[in-house]
């Protein structure tokens, strides 16, 4: 199984955190949404926009900006404050470049957000879709919420039916359960009696589950003492204990810089390696330096 080598990146001021999106403005990724460009300027409902807004350039940035937002407010770092206000849209979902797949609907949905908006932010295209910009955090979360919806409307998403099998209910309370079937409701989801229904069956495991204690935390109704905001970080360092480190990976992609790039080229620490972490989702997938991977994790596939 590939690892990781046991250099780290620096993570200072100076150098950035490994990211999840290419670290180069490639041709052949700006080329992949020619054809999408090419069926939103048809779509009836776009007839009035400016080929600007569907250009394979800005349709490539919309996709990079929902992406950071999805891994800024709805990942497992998003801050408390902001922590899930939404499910994320599965990351498999931006990369399927066809013309009447799901990218093509998640950019047609969010086109027509923006052009139906009467806020003057939405006048400023370049700003408006700047996701990094925490001024429109609120505007992008509904976009993000009418995406999802639209995409679960076109059944490309489906909503999850959970079945909490017979080892749960003996294992723990009926307060317990009731805590558990509440968040699966909470985001998104259906439970369901019957485990031939079910797209998710869920059973208890005596060295994964959560303690009755850690469970008690789940309930969003709880109430917080004034002593939680001085234990966050003593919080955080046990949250990262029990987390599954990001150890073991697969190269999935090598990519190294273009010859018109300000990097210097012909090195091996100008290539990136986009990795898939085992045991994360395709969500945590990342471009990290390629001299950062060891040999044995270096093939693709």
């Amino acid at each position: 199984m590939p690892k990781r080598k046991k250099t780290t990146l620096s993570l200072d001021d100076k150098t950035p955190p490994p990211n999840p999106f290419p670290p180069y403005d490639a041709a052949e990724d700006l080329a992949s949404y020619s054809k999408i460009s090419a069926a939103l300027r048809s779509a009836p409902e776009l007839s009035k926009e400016n080929n600007t807004l569907t250009s394979p350039k800005m349709l490539m940035n919309i996709t990079a900006g929902m992406r950071y937002f999805q891994d800024e407010y709805l990942g497992m770092e998003a801050s408390k404050a902001n922590k899930w206000p939404m499910n994320r849209i599965p990351d498999h979902l931006f990369h399927d470049r066809s013309p009447s797949g799901p990218l093509y609907q998640i950019l047609l949905s969010a086109l027509l957000f923006q052009s139906k908006s009467k806020s003057n932010a939405a006048k400023k295209l370049k700003s408006y879709w700047t996701f990094t910009n925490p001024k429109h955090y609120k505007t992008h979360l509904a976009l993000m919420k009418k995406v999802r919806a639209d995409l679960l409307r076109h059944k490309f998403l489906t909503v999850p039916r959970v079945y909490l099998d017979d080892t749960v209910h003996l294992t723990y309370s009926d307060v317990q359960v009731e805590i558990l079937e509440g968040n699966v409701l909470r985001f998104g989801g259906e439970v369901v009696r019957n485990r031939s229904e079910a797209t998710h069956v869920v059973a208890y495991d005596a060295d994964a589950d959560l303690s009755s204690e850690d469970l008690t935390h789940l309930d969003d109704d709880s109430e917080e003492d004034d002593s939680e905001e001085d234990s966050d970080e003593e919080d955080s360092e046990k949250k990262d204990a029990e987390s599954p480190q990001k150890l073991y990976l697969r190269t999935i992609a090598i990519q190294k810089p273009q010859a018109s790039s300000k990097r210097k080229s012909g090195s091996n620490e100008d290539a990136m390696a986009r990795v898939h972490w085992w045991f994360y989702p395709s969500s945590y997938d990342e471009w990290i330096p390629a001299s950062d991977v060891n040999e044995d994790g270096m093939e693709e596939g």
